[in-house]
């Protein structure tokens, strides 16, 4: 059934197939008697037990009742403002069995429903978040990057600890308005505008309590819904609960992809969301208010249920992207800050625009040697007609364009690329070899099935580089380790993820009538299973999964990566193993590592990645797993002063402009420019990017030496 379901799954269940998905805290998910929980967690391990690629996969052997609770109060939360410690040491006391579990036994969930809303009800009638006079803020606050909160014992602690949050809060919007004042500067700044600071802060704190307790699905219903996500993350990290709204927020979200507000954004040195370009046409350059560099301090979302506001302060870039694209907000009021320190609010509604999103572009790098470089985004196909050309033939037709205009050397950029699908990754490794075999898939059942080249020749067959980093996962993993197998390609920067698995997603039932038909999953309103289904290895028999695809030439990095970083950082995830086949293959020819290495080697200690070393070692202490501020005005100032110069320091390092090659594209696609002012708003863009990318530029001299 499952080798049917790889090649019938519908376009929702395709999508999440490669991604690597991680249980999260964000669905702040009725007492288990109204949620079901007996009957979906039923269903949910019958499932797995089926399906799952772990053997045996046994709930009652999987399952760790401690690690569930554990995990379940971690998540709802995070940072212990709201759970006691008394709180919590009564709810783990509290026996969790599956058996008990499928029987109706949810005693300790129920209890922790009704814990976590009482303690959510205290602090939302607090005064502290509303007009409490303080007249002593806190001296210090300690931020803690590990998953296990600390819990306070008593109110009192619990009340000072909310005083730091606000006081860090509201010294950091002060910061932020003006980073490049002086102490004196800050202080008044504080003295003018700390009361609306504070107000700022409570309201926004306020807001967060009542998006809990008013989920759209229910309080106690999200939360079961997460109860069941933590459940199936024991398996492993890409297993995955979707309630009925979570599926539906995911097909509408890919339903409104093509409606944007019309900009893009990045985070500064600093860590302000700001406006990184406008795209041509859209709402945003309609408007005439909005500029790139913007930075974004407020969004009023007009959304059904009423405006809802979103501060941008607090937000990482993924969650201010995910609030600007949500589905159910069409319209909004953005109030930004410019360059000069004033402010602007401009009304915008979203409007079709042309998908950025996979583009595949080719750029030759010219210099003393003529280089191709294209970014490789994920390994998209085309959903709505499966035989229609998708990656791999996007990719070959810029290749084409490079060799016609006398291309010596490719570099191919996977950083960041998170996957996608398979047969594209296998579709692109075809061509850069002749033919062959390509790797191995095992599932749970029947003997490992060898997946080869889909097609004879090849469409480049000159030296190759692969860019690759921490975030390269899954598909693009595939790609690399099948041109490793066949020695076509030199890897270089860092160790990849180490996603070695595929998942499918599934309708919770037991219905074969349902699951024999993917066809009809889309239109059932019930909720869905991800899981891992298939686990992959080279040619060699081993597999990169937690281990991740080592470069052949390694480059030093801005944060440097912990043992924990990737797969491996998930305590569930699947360990790397081996099965008793290899297969050899012809290879391309011996790669000049050696040579290459050394001379790469040489240009590390000084120039750019010299600089770079030197300002992440101050930069250091900001990545720590514990980072204490002081809470008083003139040690915040100089502290948050110090890292936003560093971190303006490493970017003039990582994005200065190199004098190593001009960056230009094929005589058909300027003509294009001239007639599209959004293809050439978009290649100015990338070629900007490129010339300035310090790992780019490494990348061209690696391939200069080769050549």
């Amino acid at each position: 059934m499952i080798s049917m379901l790889r090649h019938r799954a519908s376009r929702i269940a395709y999508l999440l197939i490669l991604l690597p998905v991680f249980v999260t805290a964000s669905v702040m998910a009725s007492p288990a008697g109204q949620t079901g929980i007996p009957g979906r967690a039923a269903t949910m391990f019958a499932l797995l037990e089926r399906y799952h690629i772990r053997t045996p996969a046994d709930a009652r052997t999987i399952v760790k009742p401690d690690l569930v609770k554990r995990d379940f109060l971690a998540a709802v939360d995070s940072s212990g403002f709201f759970l006691m410690k008394d709180d919590v040491d009564r709810l783990m006391s509290i026996p969790l069995h599956v058996d008990g579990l499928l029987s109706g036994d949810v005693v300790f969930f129920d209890a922790a429903v009704i814990t976590l809303r009482e303690r959510l009800l205290q602090m939302q009638a607090d005064p502290l978040l509303h007009n409490e006079k303080i007249n002593e803020w806190p001296a210090w606050v300690e931020f803690h990057s590990g998953s296990d909160p600390s819990y306070t014992k008593t109110p009192t602690e619990r009340r000072e600890r909310w005083k730091k949050l606000l006081r860090h809060r509201m010294l950091l919007q002060a910061f932020f308005e003006k980073p490049d004042a002086t102490v004196a500067e800050f202080q008044a700044l504080l003295d003018k505008k700390g009361e609306s600071y504070l107000a700022i802060a409570r309201k926004r704190e306020l807001a967060r309590i009542q998006r809990k307790l008013e989920h759209p699905d229910g309080f106690e219903k999200s939360l079961s819904s997460l109860f069941l996500n933590i459940i199936s993350s024991q398996y492993d990290p890409h297993t995955a609960f979707f309630s009925m709204s979570d599926r539906k927020m995911m097909e509408e979200s890919l339903s409104a992809r093509a409606l944007t507000y019309g900009f893009t954004i990045s985070r500064s040195t600093g860590g302000e969301i700001r406006i990184e370009r406008l795209i041509p046409g859209g709402a945003a350059d309609r408007s005439g208010k909005l500029r790139k560099q913007d930075v974004l301090l407020l969004a009023e979302l007009q959304e059904p249920a009423g405006v809802r506001q979103v501060h941008f302060a607090d937000l990482s870039l993924d969650e201010a992207d995910e609030q600007l694209s949500h589905p159910r907000s069409m319209q909004m009021t953005l109030t930004v800050r410019r360059a000069d320190g004033s402010t602007e609010r401009v009304s915008l509604r979203k409007q079709k625009a042309r998908s950025e999103r996979n583009a595949v572009n080719g750029f030759l790098l010219k210099g003393s040697s003529r280089v191709g470089y294209i970014y490789l985004p994920s390994f998209y196909a085309n959903w709505d007609s499966p035989d229609a050309p998708a990656f791999a033939d996007d990719v070959a037709r810029e290749i084409l364009k490079l060799k016609r205009d006398g291309m010596q050397g490719l570099i191919l950029d996977l950083r960041g690329n998170g996957g996608g699908s398979v047969q594209e990754a296998l579709n692109l490794a075809g061509l850069f070899i002749d033919s062959g075999p390509f790797m191995v898939e095992r599932q749970r059942e029947g003997r490992p099935r060898l997946l080869k080249d889909p097609s004879r020749g090849t469409v480049y067959d000159g030296p190759l580089i692969l860019l690759v980093n921490g975030q390269s996962a899954s598909a693009s993993e595939f790609f690399a380790q099948i041109l490793r197998d066949y020695d076509r390609a030199l890897i270089v920067g860092n160790t990849t993820f180490g996603k070695a698995t595929s998942q499918v997603v599934l309708p919770l039932t037991l219905d074969d009538r349902i699951l024999n038909r993917p066809q009809l999953w889309n239109q059932l309103n019930i909720d869905s299973l991800k899981l891992t289904v298939n686990v992959y290895y080279n040619l060699e028999g081993t597999s990169h999964q937690r281990r991740g695809v080592e470069p052949d030439i390694v480059l030093p990095e801005p944060v440097a990566p912990t043992e924990q970083s990737g797969e491996a950082g998930y305590p569930s995830a699947l360990e790397s193993d081996s099965i008793d086949r290899k297969i050899a293959v012809e290879k391309s020819g011996e790669l000049p590592r050696s040579k290459l290495l050394r001379k790469s080697r040489n240009r590390m200690s000084d120039g750019r990645f010299g600089r770079m070393t030197q300002i992440a070692e101050r930069l250091a202490p900001a990545f720590a797993p514990v980072e204490r501020f002081s809470l008083e005005p003139q040690a915040f100032f100089e502290k948050m002063q110090g890292q936003w110069k560093d971190f303006e320091a490493m970017d003039a390092v990582l994005f200065e402009k190199s004098s190593e090659y001009t960056v230009v594209v094929d005589r058909a696609e300027l003509d294009i420019e001239k007639m599209d002012p959004y293809r050439k708003e978009m290649n100015d863009f990338q070629r900007e990017r490129i010339e300035r990318d310090l790992y780019i530029e490494e990348g061209y001299r690696i391939m200069d030496d080769w050549l």
